[in-house]
């Protein structure tokens, strides 16, 4: 990756706070991973390319064979209750619980602006 470029991760993976499993949910949200979590990530590189260009590096990451362990800060943000997908740019968790290419859109501005 450019040093310039903006990395996007989105991770899936299985709730580790909160969750009753036996039911198979989180109040709202669902213990496992999310399910068309792949395609919504590649829908949202296809979108980040049509206004970024490759300033943007978009990568799915489902957690649930490798663990949380080699992405503390997500696992951190898992165990406060933050619910998948869990969205880091540039190596910062800053949105989860949905795929929403605008609010990712803000936050590039953001890092890029300053």
């Amino acid at each position: 990756m450019a040093e310039n470029r903006v990395l996007v991760e989105v991770f899936n993976g299985v709730s580790v706070s909160g969750c009753d499993c036996a039911s198979g949910s989180c109040g709202s949200a669902v213990c496992g991973p999310v399910p068309g979590l792949e395609m919504a990530t590649e829908n949202l590189r296809l979108r980040l390319q049509e206004s970024h260009g490759d300033a943007v590096e978009v990568r799915y990451i489902d957690t649930t064979a490798t663990g949380l362990a080699q992405f503390p800060l997500v696992a951190r943000a898992s165990a406060a209750g933050y619910a998948f997908p869990i969205i880091a740019v540039n190596g910062r968790p800053v949105l989860a619980g949905a795929v929403d290419v605008d609010e990712v859109r803000k936050v590039i501005a953001e890092v890029t602006a300053g």
